[in-house]
């Protein structure tokens, strides 16, 4: 790996991250698509709904 190189666990730590942030469903799918992550309404509702039980 060269100096320039960011380990994966680098940006899983960071999207882990703003995931644990969002309140909404909103937040959500736009966490998702800056990572290029598809992700529908009902979805997001869903994941949302686990994070918040995983995470207070």
């Amino acid at each position: 790996m060269s100096e320039q190189e960011i380990p994966i666990e680098m940006f899983n730590k960071a999207l882990v991250e703003k995931v644990q942030k969002c309140e909404t469903a909103a937040q959500l799918i736009a966490v998702a698509k800056e990572h290029n992550i598809p992700l529908t309404e009902e979805q997001a509702e869903i994941q949302l709904e686990h994070l918040k039980k995983k995470f207070g």
